[in-house]
C-alpha cells in the first residue's frame, strides 16, 4: 500500500540539493534518526546508507528492507515530504494527500487490530480512503509516464487487491488476511500465463492458461491422494 522509494527517489535526485544524490541519502538518514529519537516508532528502518537500497541497475527504483520497516516508515516519509516539498506544485500537493491517506489506511487498521471485522461507519471509511488513494496513483502515474524518470507510481495488480480488500474489510478485515499466499499464487500464474502467450490471441491465451492449471491441479490432487 505504500511507494516509499517513490518519496525517497524524488527527495534525492530531484528536491534536495546537498550534493550527490548519495549525499542526500545520507542527509536524509540523519533526519530520520533524529525523528525517530523524537518518535519511536516499533521497528525503524535501517541501512539507508546506499543507493542501492532502493535503486537497480535496470528498472524503475525498488525498496529492499522487511515489510515491519517499510510499513513504519510511512510516518516518517510524511514528515520529510512536509518539510521539503513545494505547496505551489499541484503534484507536489497530490504526493502529499497521497501520503497522508496511506498514513490513515495504517492508523484504521491499527485501531481496530483485534476485530475480526470493521463495523460499518469504519469500513465505509477505510473503502474511501483507499480508493482515493487508488484515484491518486492514477494520476501519479499518468504525470509521472511525461517525465524523464524511472517508473515511480504504477496501478499495479496489487493495488487492484488492495481495493477489493477494502470493499471485503465489513466482512473481514485486512489485518486478519495472511498475503503472500496470494503474491506466491499470482506468481505461479504468472509464470505458467506467460508460457501460453505464444502462438495464442490474447482471448484464447486465458483458455489455455485455465486448461493448463486444470490439468497441473488434477495432477498434484492425484499425487495426493496416492500418498
Amino acid at each position: 500500500m505504500k511507494k516509499t522509494l517513490c518519496y525517497r527517489y524524488l527527495l534525492c535526485f530531484t528536491i534536495l540539493q546537498h550534493g550527490t544524490p548519495l549525499e542526500n541519502l545520507i542527509f536524509l538518514d540523519g533526519l530520520v534518526q533524529q525523528f525517530y529519537k523524537e518518535h519511536p516508532v516499533d521497528c525503524k528502518y535501517r541501512n539507508m546508507s546506499k543507493l542501492t537500497m532502493f535503486m537497480r541497475k535496470s528498472g524503475g527504483p525498488k525498496l529492499r528492507g522487511k515489510a515491519i520497516e517499510v510499513r513504519n516508515f510511512c510516518k516518517v516519509l510524511l514528515h520529510l515530504w512536509q518539510k521539503f516539498h513545494n505547496p505551489n506544485l499541484l503534484v507536489h500537493k497530490q504526493i502529499l494527500l497521497y501520503l497522508k491517506l496511506s498514513y490513515k489506511v495504517d492508523a484504521i487498521l491499527d485501531r481496530h487490530k483485534g476485530e475480526f471485522a470493521l463495523s460499518g461507519p469504519v469500513a465505509a471509511e477505510f473503502e474511501k480512503t483507499v480508493f482515493d488513494m487508488g484515484h491518486l496513483v492514477v494520476l501519479l502515474e499518468e504525470h509521472f509516464s511525461t517525465e524523464d524518470v524511472p517508473h515511480l507510481f504504477t496501478a499495479t495488480s496489487k493495488l487492484h487487491g488492495v481495493a477489493h480488500s477494502a470493499l471485503w474489510a465489513k466482512y473481514v478485515s485486512p489485518r486478519t488476511v495472511w498475503c503472500f499466499t496470494g503474491e506466491d499464487y499470482m506468481h505461479h500464474v504468472q509464470v505458467l500465463a506467460q508460457s501460453c502467450i505464444a502462438g495464442t490471441g490474447p482471448f484464447l491465451t486465458v483458455n489455455k492458461t485455465v486448461d493448463k492449471m486444470r490439468f497441473a491441479l488434477h495432477v498434484q490432487f492425484s499425487k495426493q491422494q496416492i500418498k
